[in-house]
């Protein structure tokens, strides 16, 4: 394995979490919100309506069942410059493809809006099913690669000498640190070897030409490292690309890198519990109360 964390420079070194303006707190949840259960350490993502059906669990119930919210959830609350740079390109994309309908501006506007999230949400679903590739791989044991995004894997894997080692796959967790909670699915980790490895798609062509690494993931993998060891471990994000079969690039974070995003981790999670007026606490939820 690499020896203790990636020395300086091995990453960009731009910051980019910038707090943006708490709302007013809403009773409801946006479609990527995620909760967990501290009792039961599980996603609680949907809940039963009154008439029995499956539903999102909204801010009220996470309230009164004292749901934690995800990491991912509490970074809703930073401006992703990557994320963004990212969508705008998009839209500029199709913006340039459509510069010849003669529509009104206004319609215009509309369709390219309409075909670029289209565009976005296809390459939502090609990361997701590239990342469950990987997973079903490394739950079947890890057997000779048939497809380009796991030889990638074992590739990594191999470059960061924990292949030969036992990991654990898409732990989820909900652990009280201090006074902050911390909440999520870590995609890969080793107790053993005490090392954090987080797999990302990327339209890149990973190859060390763009800058992929960005705050968020510091902040995600420094929170996941004080949760699952309590102290900042190696971590790595392992960047497979979409448009180059077989290629990623590992992106590792220093100790420095950690503290950093840990202490951004905490400022975003009392600025959370602010705009929406709850502060997770270590009672037991009415569920597991009652079961």
């Amino acid at each position: 394995m690499l020896d203790g964390f990636p020395s300086n420079g091995s990453q960009a070194k731009e910051s980019g979490a910038i707090l943006m303006t708490a709302q007013e707190p809403k009773q409801y949840s946006s479609e990527s919100d995620r909760w967990y259960d501290p009792i039961t350490q599980k996603s609680v993502n949907d809940c039963l309506s009154e008439k029995g059906l499956p539903k999102r669990v909204t801010l009220r119930e996470a309230r009164r069942e004292n749901y934690i919210p995800s990491v991912t959830t509490i970074l809703h609350n930073l401006s992703k410059p990557g994320l963004e740079r990212w969508k705008v390109l998009q839209y500029l994309g199709v913006a340039h493809r459509s510069k010849d309908l003669h529509w009104t501006e206004e319609e215009w506007i509309k369709e390219v809006i309409r075909v670029a999230d289209q565009e976005m949400d296809v390459a939502k679903d090609r990361g997701q099913d590239i990342h469950g590739k990987i997973d079903r791989w490394l739950e079947a044991g890890m057997p000779e690669p048939q497809c380009a995004h796991t030889k990638a894997a074992r590739t990594a894997l191999d470059r960061l000498g924990c292949a030969e080692y036992p990991m654990e796959i898409e732990k989820t967790f909900a652990v009280q640190c201090g006074d902050v909670w911390v909440a999520g699915k870590c995609d890969l980790h080793s107790a053993d070897q005490r090392i954090i490895v987080d797999w990302k798609s990327s339209k890149s062509p990973c190859d060390g030409t763009e800058k992929l690494g960005w705050d968020e993931h510091i902040i995600q993998l420094a929170s996941y490292s004080m949760a699952l060891f309590g102290k900042f471990v190696p971590c790595y994000n392992v960047f497979v690309s979409t448009s180059v079969d077989g290629a990623f690039e590992i992106v590792g974070w220093n100790h420095a890198d950690m503290e950093r995003g840990w202490s951004m981790y905490c400022h975003a999670y009392h600025l959370w519990c602010l705009a929406k007026n709850f502060v997770p606490s270590r009672k037991l939820s009415q569920t597991a109360q009652s079961s």
